[in-house]
């Protein structure tokens, strides 16, 4: 419990500053990758001042250069932030579409070119 209020208070403490000055920059120059860099600087920072290890393996069965699927299995709302920052190169995501709604949050997914999924379970909304 208290790795998890170290993890929320770090993320919200550095995350806030962060997003006055990368999000205005990314929107003025249009290039999300500042934003992306420092969130995810934001991230590792987080999980290692709440003592949480990442163990990560396989990374050497990642090709370069060549887009790639990751499919995560999603045990806790963790798994994204602990993920990306261990994928190789600029990386996207699907998220919930509801995540776009969430004010300064989802300007940066848009920003950083995050693909909303509506899970409806309606063909439309697959198809969008």
């Amino acid at each position: 419990m208290i790795r998890a209020f170290v993890l929320v208070a770090v993320l919200v403490g550095l995350g806030l500053p962060a997003a006055l000055v990368y999000l205005p920059l990314a929107a003025l120059t249009g290039n999300a990758t500042p934003l992306y860099n420092i969130a995810l600087r934001i991230v590792r920072t987080a999980f290692r001042m709440a003592s949480i290890r990442v163990q990560v393996s396989g990374l050497e069965h990642v090709p370069s250069h060549i887009a790639c699927i990751f499919m995560s299995n999603h045990i806790s709302n963790l798994d994204p932030p602990a993920l990306l920052p261990h994928i190789p190169g600029r990386t996207s995501a699907f998220l919930k579409s509801s995540l776009m709604r969430v004010p300064v949050l989802g300007f940066g997914f848009r920003l950083a070119e995050f693909v909303p999924v509506s899970r409806d379970g309606r063909q439309e909304s697959a198809i969008e």
